[in-house]
């Protein structure tokens, strides 16, 4: 009985070791991935980012912004909406209101 005990706790600390070891490879794998990943972002300039969005091949894009009680902070956040660099943007501002209950039946 005693036998079978140690096997398992010797199988117990192999997979803690296993798993262990695992975790710390795939940790660094990440960070060399992330490394990569850095490193290409830089290399990017911004003129081939300009050249990838001048090309006629992106369609046009509409973008919801919904709005509750923003009278206040909407003209300050519409200047940031109009500086996006795309050839042919529309935004679609939503605003509601609310209204009282209960609804009328029609």
């Amino acid at each position: 009985m005693e036998l079978l005990a140690w096997l398992l706790y010797g199988y117990q600390v192999l997979v803690l070791y296993y798993f262990a070891v695992l975790n710390f490879l795939y940790a660094t794998f990440a960070l060399f991935g992330l490394r990569m990943v850095a490193r290409y972002a830089r290399e990017l300039s911004e003129l081939s980012l300009k050249d990838l969005l001048e090309r006629e091949a992106y369609l046009p894009v509409s973008i919801l912004v919904p709005t509750y009680n923003e009278e206040k902070t909407i003209s300050a956040s519409l200047p940031s909406f109009l500086s996006l660099r795309y050839p042919l943007f529309f935004f679609i501002f939503v605003f509601d209101f609310p209204i009282p209950l209960p609804l009328p039946l029609l």
